[in-house]
């Protein structure tokens, strides 16, 4: 857990160092989230993930059963229940 955390805030500073990513990070971030955070903001949620954290958001993610869309006739229901 230590060396992703190191690895993601180490890419995030190195990051900075080119004009081209910063702006590139700071649209992205605008874009999805409706504001910008500076590097340290981001780096204390970096610090804030924990395993039980990282647990319960796979286990929402992946606990539920999933949802299957079907593109064209789908006509044999029977056989895609299989898949949902």
């Amino acid at each position: 857990m230590e060396k992703a955390k190191t690895q993601m805030k180490a890419s995030l500073l190195m990051g900075l160092e080119s004009s081209s990513a910063r702006m590139e990070r700071l649209a992205m971030q605008f874009l999805l989230h409706g504001k910008v955070s500076s590097p340290d903001e981001v780096v204390q949620k970096i610090d804030a993930v924990s395993v039980d954290k990282i647990k319960t958001v796979a286990e929402r993610t992946f606990g539920a059963k999933p949802t299957l869309a079907v593109i064209g006739k789908g006509q044999d229901f029977e056989a895609l229940n299989e898949f949902a």
